[in-house]
């Protein structure tokens, strides 16, 4: 498992979002205590991003989990996938080069701006969904991305160089994911990048907004209706409400008594859990 040279950690937000760990070239570690727990893994690695000695930066992430381990190779550390020794935490997830895949005319080329990490990242690196998901090895974690296009296939013509885009990039097989400094992606997978926020926080986006798109589509809200979301204040439950509210709901959202004030912003009623949601 291996993150791109170049990276530091960055938190979008105040922890609310449970993707909302952005890892954007050149900041400084700025990691919040109020991540989901789910992410607890890919937090404990972020604190300990450093530099080497040899000026490459490595990541050490994680509790320990299955064995594993790094092999240096001309391209770079990547995982060898022997049967007992492709996951584990903190011994096998650095940073390091290795090659791009080819760029098709269906392909784009995008410099990563930032990659949204979510709980599914840290099950693929502790093997939790071996056996439910074909990877490849060297793998690179990351669905979410948000960048800038740098070059297009021969039969594109939705993007050009210098267009600013970001999408959820889960392909057939995980392997080349989004936290590297550059990525190969088909272009079904991207969209042109809102303007309204930073492009690097644009990368928490896909996944939970994906997600509560989704949902909120299947239960066709209508207005005047009354929706109970849990977990509101999470990355899915606050895209949850928002796209609620706009269908003309009125908006009940569990959360922790923090988190209050938060959902009020978004026009949400709060509750806490318990006894208070009973009341």
């Amino acid at each position: 498992l291996a993150l791109a040279a170049g990276f530091r950690a960055s938190l979008v937000g105040t922890g609310r979002a449970d993707n909302a760990i952005v890892l954007r070239k050149g900041a400084d570690s700025e990691i919040s205590s109020g991540i989901s727990r789910d992410n607890a893994n890919i937090i404990a690695a972020l604190q300990e991003i450093a530099t080497g000695p040899d000026g490459k930066i490595y990541a050490f992430v994680g509790d320990t989990g299955r064995r594993g381990w790094m092999q240096n190779l001309p391209n770079g550390p990547y995982l060898p996938g022997a049967p007992d020794d492709q996951f584990g935490g903190p011994e096998v997830l650095k940073i390091g080069e290795i090659p791009l895949p080819p760029v098709g005319p269906d392909s784009v080329v995008v410099k990563v701006a930032g990659t949204g990490i979510n709980p599914v990242d840290y099950k693929i690196a502790m093997g939790y969904l071996d056996g439910y998901i074909e990877l490849r090895f060297p793998v690179v974690i990351g669905w979410d991305v948000a960048g800038e296009v740098t070059a297009v296939g021969g039969a594109i013509t939705e993007f050009t160089p210098g267009d600013r885009v970001f999408g959820y990039a889960r392909l057939d097989t995980v392997e080349h994911g989004t936290a590297a400094e550059t990525v190969v992606l088909p272009v079904r997978v991207l969209a042109k990048a809102p303007t309204s926020i930073e492009l690097e926080h644009s990368a928490a986006v896909p996944l939970t907004g994906l997600t509560a798109l989704q949902l909120t589509r299947r239960l066709d809200i209508q207005p005047g209706e009354t929706v109970l979301i849990h977990g509101a204040s999470g990355g899915v439950g606050q895209f949850a409400a928002q796209l609620a509210k706009l269908a003309g709901a009125t908006v009940i959202g569990t959360a922790s008594t923090r988190n209050h004030d938060h959902l009020r912003s978004l026009g949400v009623e709060p509750v806490g859990y318990g006894p208070e949601l009973e009341g």
